[in-house]
C-alpha cells in the first residue's frame, strides 16, 4: 500500500513537472550556460593558467566550478518551484482531498528532483564533450575520464544541496523567501571562502574540490564533501516530516 502510494504520488508530481516551463528553460539554462560560459572563460585567459584549458581535466574541472556556483540558482529554482508552486498556485488545499498522503507527495518531489538533476547532468557532460572536441583540447585519457567523473559528482552534490531550500519554500509558503536564502547562501560561501574556510563550507566545498583539481588530502576532502550529503538528506527528512504535519 505504501510502495502504491507513492507510485502513485510520483506519477502525479511528474505530469505536473513534464508540462511546466519552468523546468524546461531551467534544464536548458543548466545545459547551455556551463558549455558555453567555461570555454569562453577558459579562452580569455593565459596558456600557462591552472584553468586554462589546455587539457580535458583543466576543461572539466572549469566547468564543475561554474555549475558549483551557477547550478545553485538553477537547481535551485526548480525545488523551490516544487515545493512552492503548491502554495503560490492554491493548489495546496486540493492535496488535503487526496487519498495520497502529504509525506508520500513531498518524497516524490524530492526523488523526481533528484532523478531530473542526474538526466540534466548527464545531458550538460554530453553538451561539454561536444564542444571540448572542438576546442580540441587533446586526448581523452584515464585523466579525462576521472575529470568528467568529479565533474559529474559535483554537479549532483551542487543540485542535492539546494534540499534544503525545499524545506524554506515550505515553511514560508512562498518563493521569495527561499530564493532569499539561496542568495545568502552564495553570499556567506563567499565570505567563508576569503576567510580560508571555504572548503568547510557545505555550499562551497564542491567548487573547491573542483578547484583543486581532485588534489588535496582525500580524507579531508571526503568528509568536507559528506557534510554536505549528510545535509541534504537531514533536511529532506525534515521536509517530507513537514509536509506530513502540514495544515491549511
Amino acid at each position: 500500500m505504501t510502495m502504491n502510494a507513492f507510485s502513485t504520488a510520483l506519477s502525479m508530481e511528474w505530469m505536473k513537472f513534464s508540462n511546466a516551463l519552468l523546468p524546461r528553460l531551467a534544464t536548458l539554462g543548466i545545459v547551455l550556460v556551463p558549455s558555453l560560459v567555461s570555454p569562453l572563460m577558459a579562452s580569455s585567459r593565459d596558456t600557462g593558467s591552472a584553468l586554462s584549458a589546455t587539457n580535458w581535466i583543466d576543461y572539466f574541472d572549469l566547468s564543475a566550478g561554474t555549475v558549483a556556483t551557477g547550478g545553485l540558482f538553477g537547481f535551485g529554482l526548480v525545488i523551490v518551484w516544487l515545493f512552492g508552486r503548491e502554495f503560490a498556485d492554491g493548489t495546496i488545499t486540493g492535496l488535503f482531498g487526496l487519498p495520497v498522503p502529504r509525506d508520500k507527495l513531498a518524497l516524490a518531489k524530492i526523488v523526481l528532483f533528484v532523478l531530473w538533476a542526474g538526466v540534466t547532468t548527464l545531458m550538460l557532460a554530453i553538451a561539454l564533450i561536444c564542444v571540448g572536441a572542438f576546442l580540441g583540447p587533446g586526448p581523452f585519457g584515464g585523466e579525462a575520464w576521472s575529470a568528467l567523473g568529479r565533474f559529474v559528482a559535483v554537479s549532483m552534490l551542487t543540485a542535492s544541496l539546494t534540499i534544503p531550500f525545499a524545506l524554506v519554500a515550505t515553511l514560508s509558503r512562498d518563493y521569495l523567501a527561499p530564493i532569499g536564502a539561496i542568495l545568502g547562501v552564495v553570499i556567506m560561501s563567499s565570505v567563508l571562502a576569503d576567510a580560508g574556510l571555504g572548503g568547510w563550507s557545505p555550499y562551497a566545498a564542491p567548487g573547491y574540490w573542483a578547484q583543486s583539481g581532485g588534489g588535496g588530502d582525500p580524507v579531508t576532502i571526503t568528509i568536507q564533501l559528506f557534510i554536505g550529503v549528510i545535509l541534504s538528506v537531514f533536511f529532506a527528512g525534515l521536509s517530507v516530516r513537514a509536509w506530513k504535519r502540514l495544515e491549511i
